[in-house]
């Protein structure tokens, strides 16, 4: 296949790529920063060798992580978040032998881009790991994900069907490029030949405006989403806003179409090279998803999700292939060519003999009024074995009494929390997932 900075190059090398709010990069820069990562330092490692890669939401990073695999070279995406110990407990342990970008000392080489722009071959071998990106870790430690340049291009291949992705679209990243929800925006963008509007972070008033006629796509997650609408905007020139990272209540799908906001859940992961599923744009349910083009979907006799399809990457760092289609943890069910996503494998509990499904209560507390977002897990029990547990975030209509209260007349009493604490924010992980294992030490008093 065709690499698609090369062919960015070809015909659009004038044109604005990278859009931040201080500067704009056209394709041709982009080429000209990663020509000289690649002919800079990182030049004179083994081929094959694998490094770190800070991957920032900036320009500079984006050509870095460009530049690796133009070397030779297997990048690792870093988090530009973690702390130092973690960063280096993970570059060590995954044998990397340097690092690029802006970020704290690992203890291993820093590579530079002092070399001469230079250009490269521009046919790619599909089947070469482009990206090594990490889970976020939600149920357990992070784990490196091998994708190749042919499961990224499929993925952005099937969105830009789902969403007639252009060259005139605007693309706003707030999403962390470290993830596969962010480094997808960037592949897509690249492939398609239209602009990422970058952003460092993600500022919930900035967005807001930015959303409000100079994007024409966005990704986000539902905690940013709901934040965008706290703003109190009307939006519009938005075609659609992508929102994933966990389930997505019908309320705040209906309040960001009243908004003006078209906003489509999405299912996917890192072991897919980002969405394999997406609500229609013309009827935008979010409990019944459509497979993307290319995606092959079926639900196994444990009610598992598998997926196929040329995005499914072909395994983790450092261990054999999986076997396809790729078995997920999440639980669904797949009727009439449509997906719906129903909990995840390993989180239900047993509380007084009754099986409880976290994410059903939890999707039962987001849907009374005041509650902005709410976790529920499973605490030990001497009389009941587990205990529901439930962590929310109420704003200022609501009080927890009266979440109690509305919380018997939808739940059953074996589902209906024992344990309540009110927050004002969940914990959540760099992706904006809710972070549910710091939630379970926090109500389990560890």
């Amino acid at each position: 296949m065709r690499d698609w900075l090369a062919t960015a190059v070809d015909v659009a090398s004038d044109r604005v790529f990278l859009e931040t709010p201080s500067d704009s990069v056209t394709f041709g820069d982009v080429a000209d920063r990663v020509g000289r990562w690649a002919s800079g330092s990182m030049g004179d490692l083994e081929p094959g060798s694998r490094i770190g890669v800070w991957a920032r939401n900036e320009p500079e990073a984006v050509a870095a992580l460009l530049a690796v695999p133009r070397a030779g070279l297997i990048p690792l995406l870093l988090d530009p978040r973690w702390p130092a110990h973690r960063a280096r407990r993970v570059v060590t342990g995954a044998g990397a032998v340097a690092v690029a970008g802006r970020g704290p000392d690992l203890g291993i080489p820093a590579v530079d881009a002092n070399g001469s722009s230079q250009s490269w071959q521009a046919e790619v071998d599909p089947s070469s790991i482009h990206s090594v990106v990490f889970t976020s870790g939600t149920t357990g430690p992070p784990k490196g994900v091998r994708l190749t340049w042919g499961n990224l291009d499929a993925s952005a291949a099937a969105t830009r069907d789902h969403l007639d992705h252009v060259a005139s679209d605007r693309w706003l990243a707030v999403l962390p490029m470290c993830h596969v929800g962010g480094l997808g925006i960037v592949v897509r963008s690249l492939r398609e030949r239209s602009v990422v509007v970058l952003e460092p972070s993600f500022d919930p008033e900035r967005a807001a405006m930015l959303l409000g006629g100079q994007v024409t796509l966005a990704s986000l997650v539902t905690a940013t989403l709901r934040q965008v609408l706290d703003a109190g905007r009307r939006f519009s020139g938005v075609r659609a806003v992508l929102v994933g990272g966990g389930p997505v209540p019908a309320s705040i799908v209906a309040s960001a179409r009243a908004a003006g906001l078209a906003a489509l859940a999405t299912y996917g992961m890192t072991e897919t090279a980002s969405g394999v599923a997406t609500a229609s744009m013309s009827a935008p349910d979010p409990d019944w998803l459509e497979p993307l083009s290319g995606v092959e979907l079926s639900v196994t006799g444990d009610g598992r999700i598998a997926v196929g399809g040329p995005m499914v990457a072909p395994g983790y760092l450092d261990e054999p292939d999986w076997p396809l289609p790729f078995v997920t943890r999440d639980r669904g069910v797949f009727a009439d060519g449509r997906l719906r996503v129903v909990g995840r494998t390993g989180d239900v509990f047993a509380s007084g003999g009754e099986n409880v499904d976290p994410l059903e209560v939890e999707d039962a507390l987001r849907s009374i009024p005041g509650v902005r977002d709410a976790v529920v897990v499973g605490v030990p029990d001497e009389t009941w074995g587990w205990m529901v547990a439930a962590m929310v975030e109420l704003d200022s209509r609501a009080s927890l009494e009266g979440v109690k209260a509305l919380a018997r007349s939808d739940l059953a009493s074996f589902q209906l929390p024992r344990r309540w604490l009110v927050v004002e924010g969940l914990p959540r992980l760099g992706t904006g997932k809710v972070d549910r294992a710091a939630a379970a030490v926090v109500l389990r008093g560890e």
